[in-house]
This record gives C-alpha cells, sequence and structure tokens, in this order.
C-alpha cells in the first residue's frame, strides 16, 4: 500500500495520523523536524507527504520548497496541515502544495483525503507518461 511521511512536532498529532491511516493499510513513517524529514525522505521515497506547517526547526514551506525543488521528489503529493494562519493558504499553494488541509479535521475525512489525493497523484503520473 501507499507510503505516507508525516512531519509534525506534535507527538500527539503524528500518533493521530498513523492510527487513522494504519488500520487501512498505509505504511506511515513520522519525523518531528524538517532536518529529520529532509535526511529520510528520499530513502523513503513516500507516495504522499502530510506537513505540518510550523515546526521548530523550519517551517513547512521550507519542507515543501526543498521537496518541489528535488528532482526525485518533486511530482509527490504534498498536503500542509495547520491549525492556525487560514491567510497563508495561498502561499502554500503558490509554493506546491497538492492541498492545504485545516485542522481539526474527522478522522474520515482525512482518510477521504488522502485516498482520493493518492488517487489523483496516480492519475497524474499516467498523463504525464504519455
Amino acid at each position: 500500500m501507499a507510503r505516507v511521511l508525516v512531519l509534525d512536532d506534535n507527538a500527539v498529532n503524528r500518533e493521530l495520523i498513523h492510527q487513522i491511516l494504519e488500520p487501512f493499510g498505509y505504511e506511515v513513517t513520522s519525523f518531528g523536524t524538517v532536518a529529520e524529514a529532509l535526511a529520510h525522505t528520499r530513502e523513503i521515497h513516500p507516495d504522499l507527504i502530510l506537513s505540518d506547517l510550523y515546526l521548530p526547526d523550519e517551517s513547512g514551506y521550507d519542507f515543501l520548497y526543498a521537496v518541489r525543488h528535488d528532482a526525485e521528489l518533486q511530482n509527490i503529493p504534498f498536503m500542509l496541515l495547520t491549525s492556525f494562519y487560514r491567510h497563508n493558504q495561498e502561499t502554500g499553494l503558490a509554493l506546491g502544495a497538492t492541498d492545504f488541509v485545516y485542522r481539526p479535521i474527522e478522522p474520515e475525512a482525512l482518510l477521504e483525503l488522502v485516498r482520493k489525493t493518492l488517487i489523483a497523484g496516480e492519475d497524474h503520473g499516467k498523463d504525464s507518461d504519455c
């Protein structure tokens, strides 16, 4: 099944995402800092990235920028997660975020959003191979 990388400095949020996705067969790997996530993203090569926006070392925008400027990773769907600063959605989307998700979000809604994003990513990959 799909590999999901989660970046969030809050351990409770990371565990919640594990609990939501893993029962449905998703392989979830999570990190608490941008530095940790960057150090492992290429080896994991996730099918989807879920990243908090505000982190202790850098921002989710910084992580998004790094992923979008890496030829091996640039096409991975990338969803920014936040509880605050709704006006920053425009910035995230302009930097290449696939979606901007506001918390709290119901577990079923997150699961459905992940599923739809992965399906859309597969369809996009098929189109770009033509």
